[in-house]
């Protein structure tokens, strides 16, 4: 269920503050984790082509299942797989013992950090989507099933403190702005914010979490500089060092308003404020 999002721990094991020889040891300071999981069945997964053989994936107009590219932020290298029917039984019963004896085995995981990938619906033709007992599926239709699942079936096995943490209102892919991923009430809490590090990526971050608090979402964060972008040269200002925390200090955030002119004389005496 999980091996696709690890966390792979760097080459010195001293080095790593977290990581998968590493987790036995933070688990004693932490009073519990949140893990990612994902409605993507990669290729790699043991149970791909059983779940294939078993049509489980939402499918396209020739029946076979549709196959998406994942890039999750770009903290690791992109994945390929389909996309589990969530809207169907025989899927949520299947995905429903994985997670149970995933959830047995890892007593101190309370919740799951679920990736956006029922945006991945959107790259396709809106009607060329398929649930798994032949009828059309929207991305939005897709997308309550799949984050529903997970909490209420996360809830019926550990109880009502189990959480999920999702995305609110988010761009997907650079061109899908304000798009709405998780129902509010299946949202314990949030993030917005994986935009290229430059100023237009926190400007885009910024609106993200306005339109969110818009549209009902309660609590989620902001992430400032968290993907280097299409093009890392324009986002060097915000980039850090291999092997450092994925997070822009304020010096890099202060270089980055200084690329971009912000807090610079305009010319008519004025200094250009923030938008």
């Amino acid at each position: 269920l999980l091996q696709l999002y690890g966390w792979q721990p760097p080459e010195d094991p001293k080095s790593a503050t977290t990581g998968a020889r590493r987790v036995p040891d933070t688990i004693v300071r932490v009073e519990g984790l949140a893990v990612w999981a994902s409605g993507l069945l990669p290729t790699s997964d043991v149970s791909y082509a059983a779940a294939v053989r078993a049509k489980l994936c939402i499918a396209g107009l020739n029946g076979a299942p549709l196959q998406f590219r994942w890039l999750h932020g770009g903290a690791m290298p992109p994945v390929e797989g389909c996309l589990l029917d969530f809207t169907d039984g025989t899927v949520r019963q299947w995905m429903l013992d994985r997670l149970a004896a995933f959830l047995d085995a890892h007593p101190y995981v309370v919740g799951l950090r679920l990736a956006g990938v029922d945006a991945l619906l959107e790259t396709t033709e809106r009607r060329a989507s398929f649930a798994r007992d032949g009828t059309h599926i929207t991305p939005e239709a897709y997308a309550k099933a799949y984050y529903r699942f997970f909490l209420d079936a996360g809830r019926a096995i550990r109880g009502a403190r189990f959480v999920t943490v999702c995305r609110p209102v988010d761009t997907f892919a650079g061109r899908l702005h304000f798009r709405a991923f998780a129902p509010p009430d299946a949202t314990f809490a949030g993030w917005v914010g994986d935009h290229p590090s430059t100023f237009a990526g926190m400007r885009e971050a910024a609106m993200n979490a306005i339109h969110s608090a818009r549209r009902g979402y309660v609590s989620f964060g902001v992430m400032v500089g968290g993907t280097p972008g299409v093009d890392p040269a324009a986002a060097a200002p915000m980039n850090v060092p291999e092997g450092r925390p994925h997070v822009a200090t304020e010096g890099d955030v202060y270089a980055a308003l200084a690329a971009e002119g912000m807090g610079e004389d305009d010319g008519a005496g004025r200094r250009r404020e923030l938008p």
